[in-house]
């Protein structure tokens, strides 16, 4: 693909912690189809109404349009079924004439293989059928050449390459790391590599693995807030709950659904309470509440988010949204398995952020 921005969520989350970890880590990416086939419509199908005119002859009067992509996982395999528009025709006389027109099907079954670096992702063909709309195998000589030179390559250069995406992520990335750490940021990206890929029925499993070079310092920690920071804290706080609840109106108006709405202000409702308790009280780190309201919201909320996307007319919004929530899948497995992140999810990074933003208020 030209530009999977799937992958620099993704990366983004990993490589934000392992700028600050010295370890060896294999992080599961989950890629549900609906991202998949979003990123395909990103990228390849861009023609009107999610369509991609993969072949046409030099004087215009013969093409192939591929529409109505479905996409699944089927024995092991990506499969791509897409509405085949054919028109073969010949130039006299200056204008185009149509000699044939043929409305069918081409499935395709795309195999995940890694080059030998493990750094390149590449979904090569390893079978095709093409069928009209009775069913019937397509039996016409001059379009089966079509498909099996033209349209099939083309389908089967979809890849991630991780070098291609260095500059991007390095330009993202530096701004929040300290200047020592720099050098540090090359490496863990020098070393990314896939590690392995499976396709099921439901998504797409790949782990993304990486080094990194220097141990972190264990965080200080944080004293619960004194009775003068709480106050200050409660003058600041509907100040901030404001703002997060117009960025939760904003979504539901994007995803057209009140259902989520209702969900997402529960959320925020519960949020109040779980941080106001780990802003004054000491907790263990089993039972820290502020991690184990991240874990147990986003549970809930994931789902919720995946279903209404279906419903967002907007093709690179509805992208952003399933690139966030590929993102915040990984955040939730390296927090529930504890893999220290940049940005501490725990009641001690929380009274840091506070003092900080109270601070920043006075």
């Amino acid at each position: 693909m030209k530009k999977c921005s799937l992958l620099i969520a993704v990366l983004l989350s990993c490589l934000s912690s392992a700028a600050m970890c010295a370890q060896h880590y294999s992080v599961p990416i989950q890629l549900d189809y609906r991202l998949v086939k979003a990123v395909l419509f990103s990228s390849l199908y861009t023609d009107k109404q999610h369509s991609a005119k993969l072949w046409q002859d030099k004087q215009g009067c013969s093409s192939v349009i591929l529409s109505a992509l479905q996409l699944d996982g089927y024995q092991g395999q990506l499969r791509l079924r897409n509405k085949v528009h054919a028109q073969v025709g010949a130039l006299f006389a200056g204008q185009c004439m149509t000699l044939l027109k043929w409305v069918g099907t081409l499935e395709t079954w795309q195999q995940p293989r890694l080059s030998d670096d493990r750094k390149t992702l590449s979904l090569p063909i390893t079978h095709a059928v093409a069928y009209d709309q009775h069913g019937q195998k397509l039996a016409i000589e001059k379009l089966e050449s079509v498909l099996l030179q033209h349209v099939q390559p083309k389908l089967a250069t979809v890849n991630i390459d991780l070098r291609q995406q260095y500059p991007e992520l390095v330009a993202t990335l530096l701004p929040y790391i300290n200047p020592p750490q720099h050098g540090m940021l090359q490496e863990t990206l020098d070393s990314l590599v896939f590690k392995d890929i499976q396709v099921n029925e439901q998504h797409v499993t790949l782990n993304l693995a990486f080094d990194t070079s220097a141990p972190p310092s264990a965080p200080a920690h944080s004293a619960p807030f004194t009775q003068a920071e709480q106050q200050r804290w409660q003058k600041l706080a509907p100040y901030w709950e404001k703002l997060l609840t117009n960025a939760l109106t904003q979504i539901a108006q994007e995803t057209h659904s009140s259902a989520l709405h209702e969900s997402l202000l529960t959320v925020v409702k519960k949020a109040r309470n779980t941080l106001q308790q780990a802003l004054v009280a000491q907790h263990t780190a089993q039972q820290d509440p502020v991690r184990l309201f991240f874990l147990t919201s986003w549970q809930q909320l994931a789902p919720k988010l995946i279903a209404v996307t279906a419903d967002i007319d907007n093709d690179q919004q509805r992208l952003r949204y399933l690139s966030f929530i590929a993102a915040l899948d990984i955040v939730y497995q390296l927090v529930e398995q504890k893999i220290p992140l940049g940005m501490e999810i725990s009641s001690d990074g929380l009274r840091r952020l506070g003092r900080l933003l109270v601070d920043s208020a006075s």
